[in-house]
């Protein structure tokens, strides 16, 4: 079963929130206190004081203790939970002003406005916002939206969102074949999520959440405030909306209109703006909790060549690599053999980096027992840029030299992966089932071994010897006719596979 990206429907995750939830549009924050409240419920704050503790408590730390857990905090009306069990679900939202038709999901908003947008000039906002006027250059084909679309504001943009979408589609600029297959693509989107059974709309609900406060801190400390760039965009987006149907503010429709569209933007540009810097790029969060430790079934080492004779797709794994990656592999067969869990932890733990017969013994039977030539491997070595810089290969053989840390390789893969035995590092996953080995084999190095751009050559990616090369080439061009009785001779030499 495939996984892929899906819409949530907003509506339906606000109308069943079993946490209290908090709409800004009827919060008031005229007095100081009222404003020192709502800034709680939106930002976290630390200074050099504040310990970050491991006690259970509520979602403002009104409630705190073991003794309370399981118990809604009679101030902020929130579970007392352990801080790690906490889920980060969304508390305060925003809804649909009254006088204005519903809100527009940012993600989506994201995908049809960058679709029309030219340059930096947002096509779409231009007809949702009669106060958009960016110090920007006016796109040409703005001549021609304004003479399809003759009116602005984010009520009309609503009710008449169909009709304008078809119509900037007919325009030359949106007619290119890249933006005809973008557009099938938002259509069939825009398709695939109706409203619910309920009523509820994916694209266009009625309520929006803002980002959960642990992602808008604040640090105050003897240096200085420090902020992530990233939340006076979001701040920004939750005060626009602050308020907004409070009897005492008296807005006016447009003004509504103009604050809701505001805010969307202001939202879908935290979104882009989070995912861009906070979550992914070399300081994100992705890099340092997911790509940047070590997974499951993976290892890391620095290479060394094999001097013996060898399969070219063949890898010698080092002791302490083998015991570690093949600890659960180890384990079962240990298992087998009437070991308890915690015999085979001390084990392991005590033969890690000191030769055992019976562990070496054990090791090389899971090599024997694979149905491939050895354990089936992805190895690669980043950047993983040329073709080839990735492979499928096979540990044919444990090292049983513990003073040995290295990955051993052959030379005939190294071209591909750009590498050499001066200090370079692979890093390698195994492959843990039949199928994922099979799918694997478009990996394997012999499938790069022709050029994809010249037609009877040989890949630069891969290096070969030059008696295969010559072999390849005779075969590629030479003429077809019977053998001579050498050539018979040398055939009937070669072993069976």
């Amino acid at each position: 079963m495939g996984v892929s990206l899906t819409l949530k429907n907003l509506d339906k995750i606000f109308h069943s929130a079993k946490h209290r939830t908090y709409v800004v549009n009827d919060i008031s924050i005229a007095l100081a206190a009222e404003k020192e409240d709502f800034n709680n419920k939106i930002i976290t704050r630390y200074t050099n004081d504040d310990l970050l503790s491991n006690l259970a408590s509520c979602e403002n730390g009104c409630t705190v203790g073991e003794h309370h857990k399981g118990e809604i905090c009679q101030e902020c009306h929130t579970p007392v939970v352990d801080s790690t069990d906490r889920e980060l679900q969304p508390i305060v939202w925003m809804r649909a002003p009254h006088g204005v038709r519903s809100l527009i999901n940012p993600i989506f908003w994201n995908m049809i406005s960058d679709f029309f947008a030219r340059g930096n000039f947002d096509v779409l906002r231009y007809i949702a916002d009669p106060n958009y006027h960016p110090v920007l250059r006016t796109p040409g084909v703005m001549d021609a939206v304004k003479s399809v679309i003759p009116h602005r504001g984010y009520n009309y943009f609503l009710e008449n969102f169909q009709q304008i979408i078809e119509k900037l589609m007919e325009l030359k600029v949106y007619r290119t074949p890249q933006k005809r297959k973008l557009a099938a693509e938002l259509i069939d989107l825009m398709r695939t999520y109706p409203d619910d059974e309920a009523g509820h709309s994916y694209l266009f609900p009625q309520y929006l959440p803002f980002p959960n406060k642990s992602l808008l801190v604040i640090e105050k400390n003897n240096t200085g405030t420090y902020t992530d760039t990233t939340v006076p965009g979001a701040v920004d987006a939750i005060r626009t909306m602050t308020g907004i149907d409070l009897p005492e503010m008296n807005f006016t429709v447009r003004l509504k209109e103009n604050r809701t569209i505001k805010s969307i933007c202001q939202m879908d540009e935290f979104l882009i703006d989070w995912d861009s810097k906070s979550l992914a790029g070399k300081p994100g969060v992705l890099r340092k909790h997911t790509y940047g430790t070590r997974s499951d079934f993976c290892f890391r080492a620095v290479i060394s060549s094999i001097s013996d004779a060898h399969d070219y797709d063949g890898i010698y794994v080092s002791w302490g690599i083998a015991v570690s990656v093949l600890e659960i592999h180890i384990a079962a067969k240990l298992f087998m053999m009437g070991w308890t869990s915690n015999r085979i932890k001390g084990f392991l733990a005590e033969y890690a980096l000191k030769y055992n017969e019976l562990l070496a013994r054990l090791m090389d039977e899971l090599i024997e027992e694979c149905p491939y030539k050895g354990i089936p491997v992805i190895l690669g070595r980043n950047p993983s840029l040329c073709r080839g810089s990735t492979q499928q290969l096979f540990i044919t053989k444990i090292q049983h030299d513990v003073r040995v840390p290295t990955i051993c390789l052959s030379v005939l893969v190294l071209r591909s992966l750009n590498a050499d035995f001066d200090g370079d590092n692979v890093n390698v996953s195994l492959a843990l089932d039949h199928r994922t080995a099979r799918d694997q084999r478009a990996l394997a190095p012999h499938m790069s071994t022709f050029d994809l751009d010249e037609p009877r050559h040989i890949s630069p990616s891969l290096s070969l010897p030059k008696p295969v090369v010559s072999s390849i080439a005779e075969w590629m061009h030479g003429e077809e006719g019977p053998l001579t009785p050498e050539q018979e001779r040398q055939m009937a030499a070669i072993p069976d596979a």
